[in-house]
């Protein structure tokens, strides 16, 4: 049984081939050219098919055209071989798709992708299948909005849920019967209410798609809301400007190198409000005269942020560096994080309260197992609100356009606020 909702998510990985090869084709001009094919291989199956170009033989090598070569139609190498190019991106493409929704092509299923990609017709849509609906809708949208990939590896672990529940899925099953299972089928998996909360809204947005699109007869979604208990003011994990001093200016030991450099990413994040897609595309021209200036990748707003002493520094450390800050990946980032502000000593207990179908759960665990790349943007709104900075100021440097988002972060600057006049009582 998987209770962890960050070890339910996970995006799978299809390991596939593409090469391309020269077949002998004995024409009536007798120019002696091969046909150029593409050959993709992957879980047993191999997909075949012509590129539209030919060479000879003897101006081909390593699966591409030898430079400076020229077809009998008088097509240069560079030009065929920026074909190839562009056909063994689709097929890498075709594949991200697949890996995002989380199933493996069937042959016919990757034959009919591939010819509606490269315009001959054909498409991996049917109206009735759930999977490959799913399919449908995860690419168009992906490639429309431009999605974190956050977002859709969650709709890969939606379609594994209702595989493993129910197996074959057809859309004309879809109704309050089966939404009812579902909720039923997650709660049986000891799944938190909040994390079966979120997976509701990401099947009803597929609903929404696939009703727009005619998929879906059925409307009862529209009027089906799981009855599940929530915590109302979730804990919000930051750090204290205290805590965030004690990590900014720790001295991490030989050895340790990456840690620091994880730090300073993440200590620009406390100290500019970026979220971590922000940071991880930031440009050095996005810099001018000490003010960031970005397009967010979950929003789309154009922010721009001063920087201050503490941003301005990590910048400075990396300054001869190719990219502005030393990024990882996100999920590496996380799993660093959790060492750094174990070794940085940021241990103050943190309980969580939430709901497991009806039983109402705490659980207290110290702070540095709590830490993400997200905490980052919710420790500046923290300790920003705190210094008495207005929260209608905080919102423009953080993008937020919503006052209800920045409620939870005011309530606990008030706390903090109160906290510290009660050491005017104790001088």
């Amino acid at each position: 049984m998987c209770t962890d909702q960050k070890k339910c998510v996970q995006k799978m990985e299809i390991k596939h081939s593409i090469s391309f090869f020269l077949q002998k084709v004995y024409s009536r001009t007798g120019n002696g050219e091969g046909q150029i094919r593409l050959r993709v291989r992957w879980n047993g199956n191999t997909y075949q098919a012509n590129s539209g170009y030919t060479i000879q033989p003897e101006r081909w090598e390593n699966g591409r055209c030898k430079r400076n070569a020229f077809n009998s139609r008088g097509v240069s190498a560079a030009d065929i071989n920026r074909q190839l190019a562009a056909l063994e991106g689709i097929v890498e493409d075709i594949f991200k798709a697949f890996e995002v929704a989380d199933t493996v092509p069937s042959l016919d299923v990757f034959k009919a992708e591939f010819a509606k990609r490269t315009g001959k017709g054909g498409s991996v849509k049917d109206c009735g299948n759930f999977e490959k609906a799913l399919l449908d809708f995860v690419v168009s949208q992906e490639r429309t909005h431009s999605w974190a990939p956050g977002t859709v590896v969650k709709f890969g672990t939606l379609r594994r849920h209702i595989r493993s529940m129910r197996g074959e899925m057809r859309m004309k099953d879809f109704n309050k019967k089966f939404y009812e299972e579902y909720i039923s089928y997650l709660l049986r998996r000891g799944l938190k209410n909040t994390y079966i909360m979120k997976f509701w809204k990401i099947l009803t947005w597929f609903l929404r798609w696939a009703d727009k699109n005619g998929l879906l007869d059925d409307k009862s979604y529209l009027d089906f809301t799981p009855r599940l208990k929530t915590v109302r003011d979730k804990e919000v994990v930051y750090l204290t400007w205290d805590e965030l001093m004690k990590v900014y200016g720790f001295e991490f030991p030989r050895g340790k190198e990456y840690l620091a450099r994880v730090r300073d990413v993440f200590c620009f994040q406390c100290f500019t409000s970026l979220r971590y897609s922000d940071v991880a595309k930031l440009k050095r021209s996005d810099i001018v005269d000490g003010v960031i200036k970005v397009v967010t990748k979950k929003t789309g707003d154009t922010i721009s942020i001063e920087l201050n002493k503490y941003s301005s520094a990590i910048l400075e450390k990396y300054k001869d560096e190719e990219k502005p800050l030393p990024v990882v990946s996100n999920q590496r980032m996380n799993v660093w994080l959790k060492e750094v502000c174990y070794v940085a000593g940021i241990d103050t207990p943190v309980t969580e309260v939430y709901y497991r179908g009806s039983e109402r759960v705490e659980e207290t665990r110290p702070k540095y197992e709590c830490v993400a790349s997200h905490t980052g943007r919710r420790t500046f709104i923290c300790n920003a609100l705190t210094m008495g900075i207005p929260p209608s100021l905080v919102m423009e440097w953080t993008g937020h356009s919503d006052y209800k988002a920045m409620k939870p972060y005011i309530k606990i600057a008030d706390k903090e606020k109160a906290r510290a006049m009660k050491l005017f009582d104790e001088r």
